[in-house]
């Protein structure tokens, strides 16, 4: 662990404790928690680090949780954990827990208008190839 590293609520342990023993119950794997998680292991490590952690986990917990196979996105993992890093090295260094985060950096958690139409178009990001590895933004590059 990267001794700059945040401590984390008990809450936030408990949850990324869960999420590596794959116990989250699936229908409480959203888009939150997949945010969450990636909060933690940015906190937590360097962006190669985190992002390898991030990429297993995601990978390992579909798997124990009979998900889709093919359901795993390179470029969607790869442009939130970007977003999270910038996030964190500004304000959301302050945060004390994800829920502070979350709150300050709701744009993140936003189904409606995902931040990553703003990055690319439809049709690059809901691609195969942007699905197997990571495709650099087609509209406006990331931070």
């Amino acid at each position: 662990m990267d001794p700059r590293a945040r401590s984390l609520s008990e809450a936030d342990e408990s949850f990324i404790q869960a999420f590596e023993a794959c116990t989250i119950p699936k229908a409480e794997w959203t888009h939150r928690a997949h945010v969450r998680m990636a909060w933690i292991y940015l906190s937590r490590f360097d962006f190669d680090l985190a992002l390898t952690r991030i990429r297993d986990g995601i990978k390992k917990y579909n798997h124990a949780v009979g998900g889709n196979p093919h359901g795993y996105h390179e470029t969607v993992t790869q442009v939130y954990a970007r977003l999270v890093r910038h996030c964190l090295a500004h304000e959301g260094s302050r945060s004390k827990s994800f829920d502070e985060f979350a709150e300050t950096f709701a744009f993140l958690l936003d189904r409606k208008s995902p931040p990553t139409l703003k990055h690319y178009r439809s049709e690059t990001i809901t691609s195969e190839e942007a699905r197997a590895r990571f495709v650099e933004p087609d509209l406006v590059p990331l931070p």
